[in-house]
């Protein structure tokens, strides 16, 4: 079996702002755990993070 696990943040175009903020959420949640703790607790504890 095959599985994949995808993520994504949709900000419509010409909000620059929203766009930088979603990337520093997504890397701030990456590093303080928040992603691998999301992740685990829903069964996908082999999945990996990227960088």
């Amino acid at each position: 079996m095959i599985q994949s696990t995808g993520v994504v943040v949709v900000v419509p175009k010409g909000k620059a702002v929203a766009k930088t903020w979603a990337a520093r959420f997504l890397d701030e949640a990456k590093i303080d755990g928040t992603v691998r703790r999301a992740l685990d607790g829903n069964g996908f504890t082999s999945d990996k993070i990227a960088p």
